[in-house]
């Protein structure tokens, strides 16, 4: 289904390219709605037509997803695309995690320390808050750089958190970019899609 609709986003973004290029076209389009059909073997003829589908999809992104898209997409998720490095440690029990957890906080030890007097492994992880599960997207909205987190129950284990750093989202970085432009990409094509597609499947 993920192929079919991104092909189907093709399609779209080939129809309203039509459109746009006829005179008088409002990128609308006036004709009937591109129907996919599952299940017809290739041809030479349906190849030509996914090489101009994507020709026509290079196009329709260049034109869509510009410098000032992509600033003002991160500045609308930038909460959601904040970075965040961690340092955490899966604890079986609650209790030890207190433990381990007054330890960092109280007596100034390493969580790297703590983790390794339970016979633990600390791990670093980098994560953007979207990419977080809700439990823990809570506490990483509020948090800041320095801050330990937890224990914060996870499954079946319990985890403490150290912040390591927290940045906020911008256009230098390329991971956050392609970010957005997926995210542009992902909104303009439904919308696409739903005004031009219509599906036709085969049994």
């Amino acid at each position: 289904m993920r192929l079919a609709r991104e092909l189907a986003g093709r399609a779209a973004a080939f129809e309203k390219e039509k459109g746009q290029a006829e005179p008088g076209g409002t990128g609308r389009g006036k004709g009937e709605k591109p129907s996919l059909q599952a299940g017809v073997p290739e041809t030479t003829a349906r190849r030509e037509r996914l090489t101009r589908l994507d020709a026509s999809f290079r196009r329709f992104r260049d034109r869509v997803v510009t410098p000032e898209a992509i600033r003002a997409r991160i500045r609308s998720s930038q909460t959601d695309w904040t970075c965040l490095d961690l340092q955490c440690v899966s604890f079986p029990d609650e209790e030890a995690a207190r433990e381990a957890a007054f330890c960092v906080r109280e007596d100034a030890e390493g969580l790297e320390q703590v983790a390794g007097d339970a016979n633990l492994q600390a791990r670093r992880e980098r994560v953007f808050i979207e990419d977080t599960d809700p439990e823990m997207r809570i506490h990483l909205v509020g948090a800041g750089k320095g801050e330990l987190l937890g224990p914060i129950r996870s499954g079946d284990e319990f985890v403490l958190c150290l912040i390591l750093d927290k940045v906020l989202p911008s256009s230098e970085d390329s991971e956050v970019a392609a970010r957005a432009e997926r995210a542009i990409l992902k909104t303009l094509l439904e919308g696409e899609i739903n005004d031009r597609v219509r599906w036709r499947w085969q049994a």
